[in-house]
């Protein structure tokens, strides 16, 4: 990677066999170790990318270390409604939202474009505002139909808790905070997982085992 040049990139609108993905803006910055693709700022399917903070881009490290080739993420992504942009990606839309954001600093081995969920290491925080978790929603594939099992509308039913904001739209909650974990292959919730709903709060924690896809999680309502 420390072979690319440097080189300031905008591009307006990005397609790949007929397929739309977005627009997007970087910085690329080769050194020694390979190269920092700075100032990242896009926007894809419903999904905008940024900095920590707004006024900055995200930074990708695609670099060489002890352990081999790696690439580092440190950014957020930001969306409106997280059940329309599970439908841009034509995943089941388990979850509706008004705001989500997932502010990362994950990393995983090889190139930007070996990126898999059961490798990753890192962090990343959630936070997602009024909306509601679907009661109709199928469960997808992978990852999806784990958290597809953490549906709180579910657990609640199950646990026949009697909440007043239950509707037959699902249960919904004013916000969702969290910060989670990855550790190549396990899903570990660093801070509980907290819903809030209109009239009460649960809390989840525990790990989710993404390769053998098995969860050890507890609820506390």
């Amino acid at each position: 990677p420390y072979k690319i040049p440097l080189a300031n990139i905008r591009i307006k609108s990005l397609s790949l066999n007929g397929d739309n993905f977005g627009n997007w803006s970087m910085h690329l910055r080769p050194n020694n170790k390979g190269v920092l693709i700075d100032q990242i700022r896009g926007s894809i399917r419903g999904v905008t990318i940024q900095g920590a903070h707004e006024d900055l881009g995200a930074q990708m490290y695609w670099q060489y270390t002890p352990e081999g080739m790696q690439t580092r993420f440190i950014g957020t992504l930001k969306a409106a409604d997280i059940g329309a942009v599970l439908r841009e990606w034509q995943k089941p839309d388990t979850l509706e939202s008004q705001s989500a954001a997932f502010t990362a600093d994950l990393f995983w081995r090889g190139s930007p474009q070996d990126f898999k969920v059961v490798e990753l290491g890192g962090e990343m925080t959630i936070h997602l505002e009024n909306g509601r978790f679907k009661r109709e929603a199928s469960a997808g594939d992978g990852i999806l139909r784990l958290l597809s099992i953490l549906n709180f509308d579910s657990l609640a039913r199950r646990m026949r808790l009697d909440f007043s904001d239950l509707y037959k739209s699902g249960l919904a909650y004013d916000h969702i905070d969290g910060k989670v974990r990855f550790n190549q292959g396990t899903l570990v919730f660093a801070d509980p997982l907290l819903v809030k709903t209109p009239s009460s709060g649960l809390q989840l924690a525990g790990t989710i085992n993404l390769r053998e896809e098995t969860i050890n999680t507890r609820l506390v309502a």
